[in-house]
């Protein structure tokens, strides 16, 4: 969760939600453009966008969320056409571009690429997969930075509920996500002009 610390399949932590990172403030940055090499047979390139450096460390965009955006949504198109929607590399790609919607302001479209995530991930790792479990929080938080809390609050329930059955009750993300689910109760209540329920 944000805030929390789930082993993913992914170093997602070099691409910290905007919890993390404070709305990607002081992120390490440093403009990388380059193309990916697939060993399929005859030799296919994925083109145009940017991609991590050789030492693993992040693209840096300079602050230009739209950019980076846009550049990982350039990368995501090629890796489905040559790798397919089930490849670790698409799957990692996808999150990207998402987690760039995100701070570039455009929470809904995070939230659809996040749900194509989702799916994807519950179709190769499982429900109860780490990675999945993570994906599925990223849809709630950006269902409601969108605009719409009571779906935040809902996809957030039925988060915890998976969490404390897989992780235990006790773990610490089941703790950052009842925290987030309060929130967002409480924001739909406000819209709503109800009173939260108890979290």
């Amino acid at each position: 969760m944000h805030g929390g610390r789930i082993n993913r399949d992914q170093p997602r932590s070099r691409h910290a939600g905007p919890r993390e990172q404070g709305q990607g403030a002081g992120l390490p940055v440093q403009p990388v453009l380059g193309v990916l090499l697939v060993d399929e047979g005859p030799q296919h390139q994925v083109a145009g966008a940017s991609v991590p450096r050789a030492d693993g460390q992040p693209p840096h965009f300079g602050g230009d969320a739209a950019g980076a955006a846009t550049a990982y949504g350039r990368l995501l198109a090629d890796t489905l056409r040559v790798l397919g929607a089930d490849h670790p590399a698409t799957l990692t790609t996808r999150h990207n571009h998402a987690h760039w919607q995100g701070l570039a302001e455009d929470a809904a479209c995070a939230a659809d690429e996040y749900v194509q995530l989702l799916h994807a991930r519950m179709r190769v790792l499982g429900p109860d997969h780490p990675s999945t479990l993570w994906t599925w929080h990223d849809v709630a938080w950006w269902r409601g930075e969108a605009g719409d809390p009571t779906s935040a609050a809902q996809t957030l329930t039925d988060v915890t509920e998976a969490c404390r059955r897989v992780l235990g009750p006790d773990h610490r993300d089941i703790r950052t996500a009842r925290d987030q689910l309060a929130r967002w109760r409480s924001q739909a209540a406000e819209q709503s002009g109800h009173t939260a329920p108890p979290g």
